[in-house]
């Protein structure tokens, strides 16, 4: 937000003073690279998550990158029959 007022104000400013003009292209270049490392992070966390939180903060950050480091998670998922499909000898495999 900050990035995008500093634009703004340059950007008035240029337009009554010449001299900043060069702050005007800085300012602007500088918004611009921010706004693609929050569009890079935003479409990270919408890959992994599933959505794109309403407020990316830093606390949302670390706490995601505690749980992809829980050993908890490093386990591999298991998927087992239900018993009662295998008290009636269900199977799974296509018969052809």
């Amino acid at each position: 937000r900050s990035y995008f007022s500093t634009m703004t104000t340059m950007k008035k400013a240029s337009s009554i003073v010449p001299e900043y003009k060069d702050g005007e292209r800085m300012s602007a270049d500088e918004y611009e690279m921010i706004t693609r490392k929050c569009f890079v992070v935003e479409s990270i966390l919408n890959e992994r998550m599933g959505y794109i939180p309403k407020k990316i903060t830093e606390n949302l950050l670390i706490n995601y990158e505690a749980r992809c480091q829980d050993p908890y998670n490093d386990k591999l998922m298991t998927i087992k029959k239900p018993e009662i499909e295998k008290e009636r000898g269900v199977s799974y495999k296509l018969s052809r």
